[in-house]
């Protein structure tokens, strides 16, 4: 099944429970001001949680969205790689 990276996605995934459910509208603009890249980092981590049965430890949504830190991901370019490694292999 597809991921569909929307607020929506987002908030049924994260699940908020009592005090939290009334930060709906703060986590929503929140969320709309967040790059592409890192809301579908976001709902990647949270299906994540899902799959391993954990949840966040950031309880608080609006929280968990203002600190996330997606993970750094490091391109080499071909040449790059080489000139490291010797290898393309």
């Amino acid at each position: 099944m597809e991921r569909i990276y929307n607020f929506d996605t987002f908030w049924n995934a994260f699940d908020a429970q009592g005090e939290f459910c009334r930060r709906h509208n703060a986590c929503y603009d929140l969320w709309c001001k967040q790059s592409a890249s890192r809301q579908r980092a976001i709902i990647d981590e949270l299906y994540n949680h899902l799959a391993a049965g954990t949840k966040p430890k950031q309880r608080n949504p609006y929280f968990y969205l203002k600190d996330f830190h997606a993970p750094c991901t490091l391109q080499m370019s071909f040449d790059d790689y080489y000139k490291k490694y010797g290898t393309t292999a």
